[in-house]
């Protein structure tokens, strides 16, 4: 994990990519800036799509020493060596993956532009919280995690081809 007190970038997948292009992208973006974490939101529900997706960003991820969380499929982060799942219906099911996946994991939360329901997420054991400010055309990410970072995200993160 990056040790850093300053803002990291936190990078968030296209929802659909084919995956050898893709991972040949990855490579030299987190080669050459500080990335703390990466997130693997595809739109996809087929099982093996993700799990193969998952297991070929976790080895660029990790080899590179990247946190990677995968979005909402909280079930996958151990079966794949995952850092943590994001979670994109705010509180709801922040305390299940705690306990499901223990003190250690990374667990994030969405809570659009509810300061309620960002609260409410860190009291069920969220490490961070993604707020949207429908005032601004950007997405800030705040990621308050055990690592002290902090990890701002511009836009949609990488872009697909």
């Amino acid at each position: 994990m990056i040790k850093s007190e300053q803002p990291k970038l936190y990078i968030i997948s296209p929802a659909e990519f084919e995956i050898e292009r893709f991972s040949e992208d990855l490579k030299p973006i987190l080669d050459s800036i500080e990335i703390s974490c990466f997130r693997l939101a595809l739109s996809t529900q087929e099982e093996n799509t993700i799990a193969k997706t998952a297991d070929v960003i976790r080895n660029i991820c990790h080899s590179r020493d990247v946190a990677i969380v995968i979005e909402d499929h909280f079930l996958f982060v151990q079966k794949h060596g995952l850092d943590g799942v994001h979670l994109s219906d705010g509180a709801r099911n922040v305390r299940k993956a705690r306990k499901e996946l223990g003190k250690e994991a990374i667990v994030g939360a969405f809570c659009g532009n509810s300061k309620h329901n960002g609260i409410t997420a860190g009291e069920a054991g969220a490490d961070g919280v993604v707020a949207t400010f429908q005032t601004e055309r950007f997405v800030i990410d705040v990621v308050a995690q055990r690592t002290s970072l902090l990890a701002v995200e511009k836009g949609a993160g990488i872009s697909g081809p």
